[in-house]
């Protein structure tokens, strides 16, 4: 328990940064929440899915960093 007469804000500042996340449709069960880092690479945040397998993918664990090419037909 902490006790003070300062607003807690004010004590325990947070250097929080205003991030953009993504969502990206991976398949019809797996969805990505990904902050872009730059024109081709996207840092994963969470995994949605309906799948148990896919929260085991180590290539799309939170943190890892993709690298997308996309294409237009």
């Amino acid at each position: 328990m902490f006790y003070s007469i300062y607003p807690l804000e004010n004590i325990m500042e947070t250097k929080e940064k205003d991030i953009e996340l993504y969502q990206l449709k991976m398949n019809q069960s797996l969805s990505l929440l990904v902050e872009k880092k730059t024109a081709e690479t996207y840092s994963v945040h969470q995994v949605i899915s309906s799948d148990p397998a896919d929260y085991l993918n180590k290539k799309i664990q939170p943190g890892n960093i993709l690298k997308l090419n996309l294409q237009l037909n």
